[in-house]
């Protein structure tokens, strides 16, 4: 063992013990020596027992340079293995603390990032959704971004565009429902209007029309927009556009008065009065027309003037045919006995056809002034149903055939019942006129209630016709005109004075005549639709 010590005075010493081999020990080891190879290296079984170990120890001084270089040398040896062993720690530390650093730098800049990828896209995800709600008509606006660079400018620019799309999307809101309810308000107005209205583009093909010229015209125009004025209604139209044509000054209308035959009426015509005028539509130029059937002004105006007629006729024919009449019976009874054979012949029938022809021109008067003398029927509750068996019973009993089907429930009308009682008695006059064997005449009357839209009761509907020749088709289409007949001694005041009576009662009448199943006329048929009915207030004080 060897050793360094440090003394006192910083002097230093080096102590080396050996072991001093003994006597026996070098014995031994010289028997060992000699021993075979197989024994060899079993010592302690040749070693004496008892034995003790002689050590031998050196003590000397160590030379101071020796000392400083010998203590040098430890130390760096100990600074270099301290050095060693403090590399791999090191190493191990510089590395997980780089790896540290790097990855929260990574994590930082990842973090750092994402705050800036949602600080810049979160404004534009906002614009996009507002977009897409844009799209839907949806004006919300986005939230206000606190920015002041080009991503805020943008998203306030767009809550300023969608307020004003907002804005412009409740103007336009406001101002369809405004032409929608005036386009609703001009379309009840025109449903509503008694007058037909036809509106034709630059073309004249219809683009409009109402209820009522579809009713006036008997054809629904509905089904017709589109066509051509004049191939959708030939008869009225060529007479208007014939007009239009011929204008020449755009600020001027137009006005006429034509005569229209309906479709399903080849016989019965109608008097039209029409105005027509320009009405721009957008950028092209179109037509208005305004028409109204005028067919009852005219009649009455007709009516009204032959009434005139009547009563002067009535009035210069009348005191002359009594003169007349007594001057020739006066002149047959004078000279009558002083004639013999043929003379007295040719007096007699020469004064019988005065007093004939002078007592059928007094009927004739009569007729005169019973239509002239027509006036306001004086109305009063009238049970229709009661007062038609009442006034048909008198022919019944004459043998004329008369088949009732009065409806029950029939409700009462406001009506003159002399009047009425006159209506029937020409009809039935008619009736036994065109069938002269009373045994095969047969006249049918039937009277229902007529209801209107809403199944409310609208009126009475009264309809006589007979088995008879009917009309012919000039008669038809004139049939209620004063002195229209065929009869050699008819007046042709008989429907006349129906139609008069009728229009007094304000009720409507028609003319037709019946047919078979193959289209063959067989018989006359006049309708009447009373509307004003009888209620307890219009009960006279």
């Amino acid at each position: 063992m060897a050793a360094i010590d440090d003394e006192a005075g910083g002097m230093q010493k080096a102590r080396v013990i050996v072991p001093v081999p003994s006597v026996e020990s070098i014995a031994s080891f010289a028997y060992r020596a000699e021993q075979p190879d197989y024994l060899k290296g079993r010592s302690s079984v040749l070693q004496p027992a008892g034995s003790e170990t002689v050590f031998l120890e050196v003590v000397d001084n160590v030379p101071p340079s020796l000392s400083t270089n010998a203590e040098t040398l430890m130390n760096g040896y100990r600074d270099y293995q301290e050095m060693v062993l403090a590399r791999a720690g090191l190493n191990n530390i510089y590395l997980i603390s780089l790896t540290l650093v790097l990855l929260l730098s990574m994590f930082g800049a990842i973090a750092l990032s994402v705050i800036m990828a949602n600080r810049i896209s979160q404004p534009l995800m906002m614009l996009l959704e507002g977009t897409r709600k844009v799209a839907e008509g949806k004006y919300d606006l986005i939230p206000e971004v606190k920015a002041d660079d080009e991503v805020g400018e943008l998203a306030r620019s767009f809550n300023r565009m969608t307020e004003q799309l907002a804005q412009t999307q409740a103007d336009l809101v406001r101002r369809g429902a405004e032409l929608e309810q005036a386009k609703s308000y001009l379309e009840r107005i025109l449903a509503k209007m008694s007058s037909g209205v036809i509106v034709l583009n630059n073309e004249k093909k219809i683009i409009s029309a109402n209820s009522s010229a579809s009713r006036i015209l008997g054809i629904p125009l509905t089904d017709r927009l589109g066509v051509e004025f004049a191939q959708a209604i030939p008869g009225f139209a060529s007479a208007v556009v014939e007009k239009l044509i011929t204008q020449t000054d755009e600020r001027t209308d137009i006005t006429l008065q034509c005569e229209y035959q309906r479709p399903e009426n080849a016989v019965t015509k109608q008097n039209l009065f029409a105005r027509a005028t320009r009405l721009p539509i957008g950028d092209a130029q179109g037509y208005l027309i305004v028409f109204d059937d005028v067919t009852a002004l005219v009649s009455a105006q007709r009516t009204e003037a032959w009434g005139e007629v009547a009563r002067r006729l009535a009035h210069e024919i009348k005191n002359p045919l009594t003169p007349i009449q007594l001057a020739a019976e006066r002149v047959e009874m004078k000279i009558g006995d002083k004639l013999e054979g043929r003379d007295k012949e040719i007096l007699e029938r020469a004064t019988k056809t005065i007093v004939n022809q002078v007592t059928a021109m007094k009927q004739m008067v009569n007729d005169f002034r019973l239509y002239a003398k027509i006036g306001a029927p004086h109305y009063d509750k009238l049970d229709l149903k009661l007062f038609i068996e009442e006034v048909v019973k008198f022919y019944q009993a004459a043998g004329v055939r008369i088949d009732l089907y009065l409806q029950p429930g029939i409700p009462p009308i406001e009506a003159d019942q002399n009047q009425l009682r006159q209506v029937f008695h020409n009809l039935l006059s008619n009736s036994m006129e065109a069938v002269p064997d009373k045994d095969k005449l047969v006249v049918s009357i039937r009277a229902s209630v007529v209801e209107d839209e809403g199944n409310e009761v609208d009126g009475v509907e009264l309809d006589v016709s007979d088995n008879g020749p009917g009309f012919t088709d000039q008669i038809l289409e004139h049939a209620f005109e004063p002195y229209v007949t065929t009869k050699s001694s008819g007046t042709g005041l008989g429907l006349a004075t129906i139609k008069k009576i009728a229009e007094e009662h304000g009720a409507m009448v028609a003319a037709e005549n019946r047919k078979d199943a193959d289209g063959r006329v067989c018989g006359a048929r006049l309708t009447f639709v009373f509307h004003r009915l009888w209620h307890e207030q219009n009960r006279p004080n």
